[in-house]
């Protein structure tokens, strides 16, 4: 995939080529096994022949995403840089570390365990203030092993652990850990606990709450909600999404349409550039049938089609809003767009027969 956005225009030529990797994609396997990707989104900046400069893994924003690559193809926070300034000053503390954190950075913990090590090994006295994070990121590193698994560093690391800049990251991953290995009582205790140490942080709160209602603990409903809505009026613009997510979680597990579909036409309101919350308008709209709403459903679907053009499920939802409509001829173009994007699907195609074959109402 070559760059079309204007704020990088001038920074590609031809020496340097970037591409994405989708899971999707034909040559996702052999761009995997050559980079060694680990995750998506991953986006590999790369030389002409093949050689890599760098990556940016995830996607924390466009403004986010724009700075990091003007920084790598102006030479800048290049892993070749890290990796020179290891070998230069192999007994150096900092350079060891930040060579660490530059392999999580692209979520290579197996490369970046031992950078840390060094680091505390150097620095058993913690002069430099390295040494909590370090060894955060390696008890990070065990619990996720996928072939043992590890929880105890990560518990130690807890139980010493003072700094709150620290804790939910850690509680996070052992919450983590325990949904991985089906022990929701144990995963609802963590946030609990968590919750207990931060009770004035809009995330924990949050993930107390999502826990709560994906767990379907009934008898805390009300104090999820409670919690929810107090993320969502901290004025902590990162709380909106989640919080909004969890409140419309609970109106629909209190089986309340109205109340879902006013949460969301508020989170719309909030966050207008997150189709999310439009096409789940759209969906609670055509599983229950709420003919009422179907117009204002379609207009938010088209809405969040904007943003995402390639999303084949939007398309089928729209689709099927114009067909329950009885616009028959706009129910086909729909479904014939998710089909072109997703030609190898039989319930489209299933779809597609079943508009052809009904007569105009």
């Amino acid at each position: 995939m070559v760059f079309q956005n204007k704020e990088l225009g001038s920074f590609f030529n031809k020496e340097f080529i970037a591409f994405r990797v989708a899971p999707s994609d034909d040559a996702w396997k052999e761009m995997r096994e050559r980079y060694e990707i680990r995750g998506t989104p991953t986006v590999v900046l790369v030389k002409a022949d093949g050689e890599e400069l760098d990556r940016v893994n995830g996607f924390d924003g466009v403004d986010e995403f724009v700075s990091s690559v003007k920084e790598y193809l102006s030479g800048n926070n290049l892993i070749s840089t890290f990796i020179s300034n290891v070998e230069a000053n192999p007994d150096d503390v900092e350079v060891n570390f930040k060579l660490g954190k530059k392999y999580s950075s692209r979520w290579d913990d197996e490369k970046a365990y031992p950078y840390y090590a060094k680091a505390i090994e150097l620095d058993p006295d913690d002069t430099k203030g390295f040494k909590a994070e370090a060894t955060l990121r390696m008890a990070v590193y065990k619990i996720r092993s996928r072939e043992n698994p590890d929880p105890g560093p990560l518990k130690q690391f807890i139980a010493n652990n003072t700094n709150e800049e620290f804790m939910y990251e850690s509680y996070s991953s052992l919450a983590r850990y325990y949904q991985m290995q089906k022990e929701n009582d144990k995963v609802l205790a963590t946030w609990e606990e968590v919750l207990a140490k931060l009770p004035d942080k809009p995330n924990v709160m949050n993930e107390y709450a999502m826990t709560v209602f994906n767990l379907r603990e009934e008898s805390k409903y009300e104090t999820a909600k409670k919690l929810a809505e107090k993320a969502l009026n901290s004025g902590d613009e990162d709380a909106l999404f989640i919080g909004y997510y969890n409140l419309i979680t609970y109106h629909r597990l209190k089986e309340d349409n109205d109340s879902a579909l006013a949460m969301y036409e508020e989170a719309i309101q909030k966050l207008p550039k997150e189709p999310f919350f439009k096409y789940g308008y759209a969906t609670i709209v055509t599983r229950e049938k709420l003919t009422n709403n179907y117009d204002r459903a379609i207009e938010l679907t088209k809405e969040a089609i904007a943003m995402n053009t390639d999303s084949a499920v939007y398309w089928d939802t729209l689709s099927g809003l114009y067909f329950e409509k009885g616009e028959r001829e706009e129910a086909i173009k729909a479904i014939e767009k998710a089909l072109e994007l997703r030609p190898d699907s039989k319930v489209y195609q299933s779809k597609l027969e079943k508009y052809q074959g009904q007569e105009e109402k």
